[in-house]
């Protein structure tokens, strides 16, 4: 993560970051730092390891390459590939054929190159009934379908990865449970049930609030 402290939360070790062949979800509200901390570990896998491999999947252009070599990464170097879908479909065809020709080249052997891939955020991704209907202009949606295509992605992506040498990082905004927020005043945040089950570790980020902010 470039942090020390970050890097000792998530790994017990001041010097490592997110395991290989696992998802890692990086939640928080708006504004939180996320995608930040998302560049972070681009920036810092190309720098560990110089034949490693970045994939951006940046569904709401918060990671474009402007940004990414604002923060100090390579965006020129090979080995890093940027994408920017639309709909939950289009992702998981990007990643299926990122990673079958990851297994066809180098396999589960233990010294293939490092890979990390990014997606941020799984929010911005539509469905797509989602993206028909916007274009429709019908604002319409079925949230219920959204969350059954997620679970259904990250389900795969755990079975797909989970001998390989790739790590898969995804952004996420959690929201305040309402039951606690009419009890407690800002309540407590809800992570929902899709990253919960299927990520192996979950970093929840939140901003620090200064007394007398308003």
């Amino acid at each position: 993560f470039g942090n020390h402290a970050i890097n000792r939360i998530m790994s017990g070790s001041f010097y490592r970051g997110v395991p290989q062949g696992r998802i890692t979800a990086l939640c928080g509200p708006a504004s939180a730092g996320k995608s930040f901390l998302a560049a972070n570990l681009v920036l810092n896998t190309q720098q560990m390891e110089e034949d490693s491999i970045t994939y951006i999947i940046d569904s709401e252009n918060a990671l474009d390459k402007v940004f990414m070599a604002g923060i100090g990464a390579d965006v020129f170097r090979d080995g890093y590939f940027y994408a920017s879908p639309d709909t939950i479909p289009q992702t998981a065809k990007l990643v299926s054929k990122f990673i079958a020709g990851y297994k066809a080249q180098y396999g589960a052997a233990e010294d293939a190159p490092r890979v990390l891939i990014v997606v941020d955020s799984l929010d911005m991704l539509m469905t797509d009934a989602e993206k028909k209907a916007a274009d429709s202009g019908d604002m319409q949606f079925d949230q219920g379908q959204h969350s059954r295509m997620l679970k259904s992605l990250l389900r795969s992506w755990v079975q797909d990865i989970k001998t390989l040498n790739i790590s898969i990082v995804v952004t996420k905004q959690v929201y305040r449970a309402r039951q606690d927020q009419l009890l407690q005043g800002e309540g407590a945040w809800v992570i929902n049930d899709a990253i919960r089950y299927a990520c192996s570790q979950i970093l929840l980020a939140t901003r620090l609030k200064l007394k007398g902010e308003k």
